[in-house]
């Protein structure tokens, strides 16, 4: 969860107005996202165990999360808005916490 909030919040801090205006911490977002990811499914075996379709739901949001980084390049705009992906990250902390 805090992974993916750090990935929220350097995604807007590398946004000023419509555009990207610091690349490396677009590319750190991206990182954090992929790294959020890779743990899930390092520990898919302990999530599933508890509720397999609380996990495929936040499976589901990273999915939709990642698609704010399209490449290692930011590209000319953002693929997602500060509030689209907020929404998600949302989504995410709440469908994470019903394993607490």
């Amino acid at each position: 969860v805090e992974i993916v909030k750090v990935a929220l919040s350097e995604y807007e801090a590398a946004i000023e107005g419509e555009r990207f205006a610091k690349p490396v911490e677009y590319q750190d977002s991206r990182g954090f996202i992929w790294h959020a990811e890779q743990l899930l499914k390092q520990h898919a075996g302990d999530f599933e165990a508890i509720d397999k379709a609380r996990f495929a739901e936040m499976l589901a949001l990273i999915g939709q999360m990642q698609a704010a980084w399209p490449a290692a390049v930011p590209p000319e705009k953002p693929m997602l808005s500060v509030a689209e992906l907020s929404a998600k990250v949302d989504a995410f902390v709440a469908a994470a916490s019903r394993f607490e």
